[in-house]
């Protein structure tokens, strides 16, 4: 790992000097600290450190962040969070809302326990804490505004019905193609249950009541079906020993 200097020189960490701060700094994920610092050195070009105080600078750094029980920097806490991808830059603005630094673990539950929602519905679960709730989060809160969110955008199923009645017309019988793409996954898991696409654009015309009662139905069934998978928790994936996973992959690793 190199970093920047205020000489212009580049300053390197060997793999032995970075063995010494993983066991110096048991709490510390130091591999991600060491990255927030580097990134801290490059954006900040005039507090860069000399050659010969790196060592000193990365010290104190790490110090800092065992001194706080292992909790990251405020910046290692936002590029843990990012590296989870939507989901993390969601959990990133949370954390930048809140003004708190979380730790990895808590970063890597956060984003478990929200990633089987829609990105849309967990920024707005996010906005609408930041907003107007002046406690401290949890998942279950922002799981909850989600879940709110995504049932406030389903259609009326007569409404959803009448979208069909508007692909029939324009695409007709083998405009199947086109007419799932205007459509919303909802709409389009009703339309299977009763009979798919082609059955709608053979039905009569005088059976369109009986047809619209019948895909009622199956919306609010496939409704139903949408809000149960959505609040069926995903599968939890806990390291009991992630520190001890680092210190020992940074010694082979020398």
């Amino acid at each position: 790992m190199e970093f920047p200097t205020s000489e212009g020189t580049i300053w390197i960490l060997t793999n032995e000097k970075l063995a010494e701060y993983v066991e110096s700094f048991p709490a510390v994920d130091v591999r991600s600290e060491l990255a927030a610092a580097r990134q801290w050195v490059r954006d900040n070009p005039r507090r860069r450190k000399t050659h010969r105080g790196m060592s000193r600078f990365l010290n104190s750094w790490l110090s800092k962040c065992n001194d706080r029980g292992g909790l990251p920097s405020p910046i290692a806490a936002e590029r843990n969070a990012v590296s989870h991808g939507g989901v993390g830059d969601a959990v990133a603005v949370l954390m930048a809302g809140t003004g708190r630094s979380w730790g990895t673990s808590q970063i890597r539950v956060w984003c478990q326990m929200l990633s089987d929602l829609p990105l849309d519905a967990v920024q707005h679960g996010i906005a609408q804490f930041l907003a107007t709730d002046g406690e401290w989060p949890t998942i279950a809160k922002i799981r909850k505004a989600a879940m709110e969110y995504i049932r406030g955008r389903l259609l009326d199923p007569y409404e959803a019905f009448g979208r069909i009645v508007e692909c029939v017309r324009k695409y007709g019988y083998m405009g199947s193609i086109n007419a799932k793409a205007d459509l919303d996954d909802l709409t389009w898991r009703a339309i299977k249950r009763i009979g798919g696409w082609r059955a709608i654009c053979d039905s009569p015309s005088d059976r369109r009541e009986s047809l619209r009662a019948q895909f009622r139905d199956a919306y609010q069934w496939a409704a139903q079906q949408e809000t149960t998978d959505r609040t069926s928790l995903p599968v939890l994936s806990i390291n009991t020993s992630p520190m001890r996973r680092i210190k020992d992959d940074s010694v082979e690793s020398a």
